[in-house]
């Protein structure tokens, strides 16, 4: 039902001019798809309240994109140069490296006795108990950018050994990290900006073809990638259980991970409007400062917000079906209880603003370095947006950060395209 009233606005939108590939687009876009599954797997009338909740915000954060003038034709590209890529890919190993010995952890180790190191580094990450340093805290900033650069510049280079070796080396971290510290969520990320990166490249250019960019190569690459994150659940304490509830247990992960922040925020969303729910949830605390929005801002300015984890705005874990387990409500159960239902709608019409309009501009010419930054934060926040708040995180502004330095550099460091 309400799939197809966003597939009828996502339509009327795009007759209107309504750019397809804007952030505000793919937004309603990586909406859409999550609403569909949600009501083809788990269809029930009355929990469809939040659907629609989430329907009204992506599509006012779509119609912002109105106020800026329509640009026909694209204008600009932006181009990283081979070192560039070379540089952050070497960067991104040196950090991960530096997190393994920042956990006690040697390289040898991890080769000679993989399954015990798997093990203690997912519990400490469950546990809270990494041991951090500033290379540490710069890891996934650094990850994420060349992840970035490597999607971009195979916009432009897509065949040879060079591209090859540039993958592997490239991905080497985010996949070391899911396999050994079970990390999927920044794997996925990593993923994500990578076809962010290589899209809106090519976008600049007239020259995207998924087609292209999904090889024979590319598809063995990722289904191999898909094997690791399937291993890494298989190292959580599945390593003596049967095969038939390994099945089971991998595909109740699955579901939960891929689904149940839909169906736990429709039920919250229920809820909080006094309908009939499956659970009670506990009622959050109300802070003066939009914590479970802004967590790493407003903890600077309140530090008894510091009690609120990021990883875990939510104590709320909930079971659906008796296979869906999750404490995830997506990015709009925090802002409901920050802003308010209308409030939170406003601030969805603002963010549109922000990044609809670095779309315009790069579109345009203008501000190239800083735009295609920010519209690479963008797909940070897309991706993002099904778990919480991105602006919980330091990551996610060491991320911006990061990615627009690199590309000063990239600007200025080399005269000659490689």
């Amino acid at each position: 039902m309400i799939s197809i009233l966003m597939l009828v606005i996502i339509n009327v939108l795009w007759r209107a001019g309504v750019d397809r590939l804007s952030p505000g687009s793919l937004f309603f876009l990586f909406w859409f798809v999550q609403v569909t599954i949600y009501e083809i797997l788990y269809f029930d009338v009355s929990k469809l309240l939040g659907s629609l909740y989430i329907c009204i915000a992506v599509a006012v954060f779509v119609l912002s994109s109105a106020i800026f003038k329509k640009t026909l034709a694209y204008e600009s590209s932006l181009i990283v140069k081979t070192h560039t890529v070379v540089i952050f890919s070497f960067l991104s190993n040196a950090v991960f490296l530096s997190f393994l010995y920042d956990q006690g952890v040697a390289p040898q180790k991890v080769l000679h006795d993989f399954y015990d190191v798997a093990s203690g580094l997912i519990e400490k990450r469950y546990s809270r108990s990494f041991n951090r340093s500033y290379l540490t805290y710069a890891m996934y900033p650094i990850i994420y950018s060349s992840h970035v650069m490597l999607g971009n510049w195979l916009s432009n280079n897509r065949k040879g050994i060079l591209t090859f070796c540039l993958v592997v080396l490239t991905f080497v971290p985010s996949v070391s990290l899911v396999v050994v510290a079970s990390t999927k969520g920044a794997f996925l990320l990593a993923l994500v900006l990578t076809v962010g990166g290589y899209v809106y490249a090519s976008v600049g250019s007239q020259r995207i073809s998924f087609l292209k960019f999904m090889s024979f190569k590319n598809l063995t690459l990722l289904i191999l990638i898909l094997f690791g994150i399937g291993f890494s659940f298989y190292l959580r304490g599945l390593k003596d259980s049967s095969l038939d509830y390994i099945i089971w247990k991998i595909g109740s992960y699955f579901a939960s991970y891929s689904t149940g922040h839909s169906v736990a925020f429709n039920d919250w969303f229920a809820y909080y409007l006094g309908l009939s729910s499956q659970y009670s949830y506990t009622s959050a605390d109300v802070y003066f400062l939009p914590v479970y929005t802004f967590y790493t801002f407003s903890s600077f300015i309140d530090n008894t917000t510091s009690q609120i984890v990021p990883v875990e705005l939510y104590t709320d874990y909930v079971v659906f079906f008796d296979f869906i387990k999750t404490n995830i409500y997506t990015i709009f159960r925090g802002m409901i209880i920050d802003f308010g239902i209308l409030g939170s709608v406003v601030f969805m019409f603002i963010l549109g603003m922000v990044f609809n309009g670095f779309w315009s501009l790069y579109k345009r010419g203008f501000c190239k370095y800083l735009s295609y930054s920010m519209l690479m934060t963008f797909w940070f926040f897309m991706y993002q947006s099904f778990i919480a708040s991105p602006f919980n995180y330091l990551s996610f502004v060491g991320f911006f950060v990061v990615l627009y330095v690199g590309l000063l550099m990239n600007r200025l460091s080399f005269r000659k395209n490689v």
